[in-house]
């Protein structure tokens, strides 16, 4: 199926502007003392000669006849490609380049020569909302891309988390793919993972290039007084053991698999290269939204709570769920951070950023200590417990906030579906590595009927209600989701009786429109003394099972070994 993906953010825009904070990066500090040792260094005639080949292939790649061509340098730090492209301005006479750095850290910008062909942009490029950011800054669209080694330092600090690692990958390129122009280029120049291996052999061949390249610039006194700073062998030592190992760095055909994988570019060029030992260097070209297949293209394990995902997922949880289960649900809640192991499964579909499919799963070690949303939700008998888990096994996991992509736009159902799948496969694979016995999941009879036939079409068994577990409507808290989320705890009986009661609908209305105040509070503020008296009037009618029947249920499900 072919969409239009302009659509697909144009949806979401409104949603996205209201986001103006980011993850804070636990790699900052690395870099930041990283790039003050670089600054005070002169560069190598290796890396300046690797700058002046990618400043010759944006001059063929550009069209500079009529007007200046765009170029913008991602993760620029001082910007060695736009200095290089204002330096063709001055020997042409006239501006052949219009040029734009963007890095995370503003302090890059002390760096960089003045000139009207030249902007700096505070940008965090793996950030899923940095185009809207920048579009909605005054920014424009660019003609030509560049990430000179700067791909993989999105990485640093995540390694050991391969899935956010690919993740921030992966939403630098959509990003960029959404910043270029059509028919726009990246050039893409990034280390291999060969290049972690720095020993003595290796070291030695990249100081062999470095001579021979100094050798033909004529920079050889230059390039030894180089190698033989002290400051010099600081660098190789933080680069070897701190930046490179904490960075997740592909293979050649790793990366131009990823890059063809995501649907968003057409490669035009690619070949290895030897800069920083071995690297490889991309030129791609921006597929339009006529040629892309709006399709899965990977799932993602992520923790939502530290992820770079976390406002994109609030969001989609947001829309989801307030449309769908209740108006006071929260992108981020207290569940998140009840569990050692909270994951977020992410669908991503080629082309957007906006998910096919989510779903966090939370896993716990012995259900007896539990702190699981049902069990919140629920009064479930001992005994019942006991009955559905297999002796010995203790291991249990949650289910909870499915969503897909349908909730912006009907149009994208069936992405939502196929994703979906993804999203129970990749769940069910995590889940059986973890050894976890029973899978809880809260759900309406016709969403698990949905959710059953998908793990059937899977081979993974269907989940069955528990017996005898039934809504809690005493507790206070309790009372308030159960109000405001009542189209969807409550059969229609159930909520056509709310919108003919006068205090039940007062209340509710209310409770939605301050969502941060609990039920208390908000009857005191509704009815002032006869506070408690409402209240009570509350808890009797809805524990009434007759005139509020239950809609939402308790499911479990032993996982397959």
């Amino acid at each position: 199926m072919i969409i239009n993906v302009d659509t697909t953010e144009r949806s979401v825009e409104s949603t996205k502007e209201k986001i103006h904070s980011n993850i804070g990066n636990s790699e900052t500090s690395v870099w930041k003392e990283y790039g003050n040792n670089y600054e005070n260094v002169g560069v190598s005639s290796a890396k300046k000669e690797l700058d002046n080949d990618i400043a010759i292939k944006i001059l063929e790649l550009g069209n500079c006849s009529t007007s200046p061509t765009t170029v913008g340098e991602f993760g620029c730090g001082p910007a060695p490609i736009s200095s290089r492209l204002l330096s063709f301005n001055k020997a042409w006479g006239r501006p052949l380049f219009k040029v734009e750095g963007f890095d995370n850290d503003a302090n890059m910008s002390n760096n960089i020569p003045q000139n009207e062909n030249f902007k700096f942009n505070k940008l965090d490029i793996s950030d899923p909302y940095a185009y809207e950011k920048h579009i909605n800054n005054g920014g424009n669209k660019i003609d030509i891309a560049i990430l000179e080694n700067s791909w993989y330092a999105v990485t640093t600090g995540v390694s050991e988390e391969t899935d956010e690692a690919l993740y921030r990958r992966f939403v630098v390129l959509q990003n960029i793919w959404s910043l270029l122009d059509r028919d726009g280029f990246l050039i893409i120049t990034d280390p291999n993972d060969s290049t972690k291996d720095l020993n003595f052999k290796n070291t030695l061949q990249g100081a062999s290039r470095e001579i021979s390249t100094a050798i033909k610039r004529g920079e050889l006194r230059e390039s030894i007084n180089n190698i033989k700073d002290p400051r010099t062998k600081e660098i190789i030592d933080k680069n070897k053991n701190e930046i490179l190992p904490s960075s997740q760095l592909f293979t050649h055909t790793e990366m131009l698999d990823f890059i063809i994988n995501t649907g968003l570019f057409q490669i035009e060029h690619a070949r290895s290269g030897k800069y920083m030992g071995h690297n490889t260097n991309i030129v791609v070209q921006k597929r339009n939204t006529d040629q892309i297949s709006f399709k899965p293209f990977t799932t993602f394990l992520l923790d939502i709570r530290k992820s770079k995902a976390k406002y994109l997922l609030e969001d989609f949880r947001r829309l989801n769920y307030s449309e769908k289960v209740n108006p006071i649900v929260t992108g981020i809640d207290e569940q998140d951070d009840k569990h050692k192991e909270s994951y977020t499964v992410v669908s991503q579909l080629s082309g957007t950023i906006i998910p096919g499919a989510i779903a966090t799963v939370d896993i716990e070690e012995d259900y007896e200590e539990d702190s699981w949303e049902f069990s919140q939700l629920f009064n479930i008998p001992e005994e019942t417990l006991i009955e559905i888990i297999p002796q010995g096994k203790k291991k249990t996991a949650e289910i909870r906030r499915l969503g897909t992509i349908s909730a912006y736009d009907k149009n994208f159902e069936r992405a939502g579906v196929y994703s979906t799948i993804d999203v129970i496969t990749r769940i069910y694979e995590e889940i059986k590595e973890r050894d976890v016995d029973i899978l809880f999941f809260t759900a309406t009879p016709d969403r698990l009927s949905h959710f059953n036939g998908i793990l059937r079409k899977l081979n993974l068994g269907t989940f069955t209600e528990v017996p005898d577990a039934k809504l809690n409507r005493i507790n206070n808290t309790n009372l308030k989701v159960l109000l405001t989320g009542a189209r969807y705890f409550f059969e229609d009986t159930g909520w056509n009786n709310i919108i003919n009661n006068e205090t039940l609908t007062s209340l509710r209305e209310y409770l939605i429109e301050h969502k941060d105040m609990n039920i208390e509070q908000a009857c005191f503020k509704l009815w002032g003394s006869k506070q408690q008296e409402k209240l009570e009037e509350v808890r009797i009618l809805l524990t009434n099972t007759d005139l509020f029947p239950e809609n939402a249920h308790l499911y479990y499900a032993q996982v397959p070994k």
